[in-house]
């Protein structure tokens, strides 16, 4: 194996940790600007909101990167662990696709926290208007399309090799759904 192909295994866990450090630093900004206060004394609850959604999710994105990252190691350890346990006793005493399957649950479980119930619990509590509800969706979704394009060009460069090219319009719709993508 040569070492481009060793960098390649990471590929998809290092774009979204920059996504999610990128996401970070907006939302921080968003966070920061609405501390403007206004004539009142207040802070603005639109850039707040704004910052709070882009923060939900670069921490999803984050999450994203954790979960691929940390699931194919475990994954490794639980198979090598089964095997010296095979050896030594002749039986297995666990299924290994039982346990990831409850690590991918839990994890796709807090990610759909992150990126979908969050987001929506924050604009729904903010005291903002329905129309600036509408700008956060459209706000959000902004964020979402470009990233989710970019992470599913990544994805088909990352597992082009191993695995037939999917269609990129399905891997694309399949970042929506990112913990289907962690098996």
């Amino acid at each position: 194996m040569n070492s481009n192909f060793n960098h390649l295994e990471h590929l998809n866990s290092t774009v979204a940790l920059f996504l999610g450090f990128f996401l970070t630093i907006l939302g921080i900004f968003w966070l920061l600007s609405s501390q403007d206060l206004d004539a009142q004394g207040l802070s603005r609850p639109l850039p707040f909101t704004f910052g709070a959604v882009t923060c939900y999710l670069a921490l999803s994105q984050t999450l994203t990167a954790f979960m691929h990252e940390y699931l194919i190691g475990v994954e490794s350890v639980i198979k090598t662990a089964l095997s010296i346990h095979a050896a030594n006793t002749g039986s297995l005493s666990f299924s290994e696709d039982n346990l990831i399957l409850v690590l991918v649950f839990i994890g796709g479980a807090i990610w759909s926290l992150t990126t979908y119930i969050a987001p929506i619990m924050i604009s729904y509590k903010s005291p903002i208007t329905q129309q600036q509800r509408r700008w956060v969706v459209g706000y959000y979704l902004a964020l979402q399309i470009p990233i989710y394009w970019v992470y599913a060009q990544v994805w088909n460069i990352q597992y082009a090799a191993t695995d037939p090219p999917l269609n990129s319009l399905h891997i694309f719709a399949l970042q929506f759904f990112q913990p289907l993508l962690w098996f």
